[in-house]
């Protein structure tokens, strides 16, 4: 089974989970991956960040959806 890829690092959960749901909308499963124990520290993900996580064959696709957002690099 192919792992899944970080296709972008957020500052924060809030932001990773709004794109998350984009990308959802357009038909790419996508999830997010952060280390905050399980939401009781938040503050943990500041030095690592949130990572956008989807499968290899949807990375490129993604990509350009979040570039057409204005949200790509």
């Amino acid at each position: 089974m192919p792992r899944d890829v970080c296709i972008k690092t957020y500052l924060n959960k809030h932001a990773a989970e709004i794109v998350r749901m984009h990308l959802e909308s357009r038909g790419i499963r996508a999830r997010i991956q952060c280390d905050d124990a399980g939401g009781t520290e938040p503050g943990l993900t500041f030095g690592r960040g949130v990572r956008l996580m989807v499968l290899p064959q949807d990375s490129e696709r993604a990509l350009g959806i979040l570039k057409a957002a204005g949200s790509g690099d």
